[in-house]
């Protein structure tokens, strides 16, 4: 569909490298509603905030066949904290996050990602995150709009009733695997399941994963079981709201649950009252339920927002 002109520029990077080694940088334009800006045609030139200029893109053309994203490298050749600004022609300009660059290979490294995504297969993306995508686009926008490098699509899948067949989980999982591009952008099969104990994702290990189906109702012992038989992890999110709040003392799986969602459009999760709780729920909070309540009973559980 047609998006208005654009009015924003973004610059994504990868967060580490070691010196001389490419950084992806990720320029893109959004409309004023922050829709991908497709008609976008500029030149785009780039600059470092300490005034260098070696192992810069040189000035990139974009023309109507890019639809407002283009991919580019810099390279540093030294140790340190760096960032890359943008400038359009005209008013247009950003810069990037902060970029470090080591001697070494370093212990770890740090990724961008977005592993709690509803396209058009579910009306959440229509009622909370107030966007939708087909399937596949989601991983195109993910990987050339916003620079990830790891995504995961997590459309519902209710245990009372399905919201997608076999055939449409199959089709699914392909696309996913499709968009899979190793070492460079990784995506995980992945959906979320519903039940009267709330919601909360998976994520799977294999790039192949049965349908799930569960006549059994509300209570999730029967999905854990059958998740269990699936390298997986389970991920519970609005546990502390009252629209269907996790049962902790019953419910809570230390196996498959290694991490909670403590933050997203439901609102945050960890502060009673919640104002502002960015939520339309009429208790946000409840007590007892939080991560940190269930830290203080002596749960090992991570979390994630």
């Amino acid at each position: 569909k047609h998006t208005g002109p654009a009015k924003y520029l973004l610059v994504r990077a990868a967060c580490m490298a070691v010196v001389g080694e490419p950084v992806r940088l990720t320029v893109s334009a959004f409309d004023a509603y922050w829709n991908p800006a497709q008609d976008f045609v500029d030149t785009v030139s780039f600059a470092r905030l300490d005034g260098e200029t070696r192992g810069l893109p040189k000035p990139v053309r974009f023309t109507k066949a890019d639809q407002g994203s283009i991919l580019t490298e810099a390279v540093f050749e030294k140790a340190g904290y760096f960032w890359v600004s943008v400038q359009g022609e005209g008013e247009l300009s950003n810069r990037s996050n902060a970029i470090e660059i080591f001697d070494e290979e370093p212990e770890r490294r740090l990724y961008w990602d977005d592993i709690h995504l509803h396209t058009e297969k579910y009306a959440d993306a229509r009622t909370w995150a107030h966007t939708t995508s087909t399937y596949a686009d989601s991983y195109k926008i993910g990987r050339y709009r916003y620079g990830l490098d790891f995504q995961a699509n997590t459309d519902h899948h209710s245990l009372k009733q399905g919201n997608y067949s076999p055939a449409e989980w199959q089709e699914m999982q392909a696309v996913t695997n499709a968009a899979n591009d190793p070492g460079k952008y990784a995506t995980l099969i992945a959906n979320e399941y519903s039940h009267g104990e709330g919601d909360a994702n998976a994520y799977f290990k294999s790039d192949s994963v049965p349908f799930i189906e569960h006549p059994r109702g509300g209570h999730p012992t029967g999905l854990y079981h059958d998740l269990r038989s699936n390298e997986c992890a389970l991920v519970p999110h609005h546990f502390a709201q009252n629209m269907r709040p996790f049962d902790w003392d019953n419910n809570f799986d230390p196996e498959l649950m290694p991490v909670c969602e403590i933050f997203s459009n439901h609102g945050r999760a960890e502060c009673f009252n919640n104002t502002p709780h960015y939520s339309n729920k009429s208790v946000p909070t409840i007590k007892g339920k939080t991560w940190v309540d269930q830290l203080n009973t002596g749960k090992q559980l991570g979390c994630i927002c």
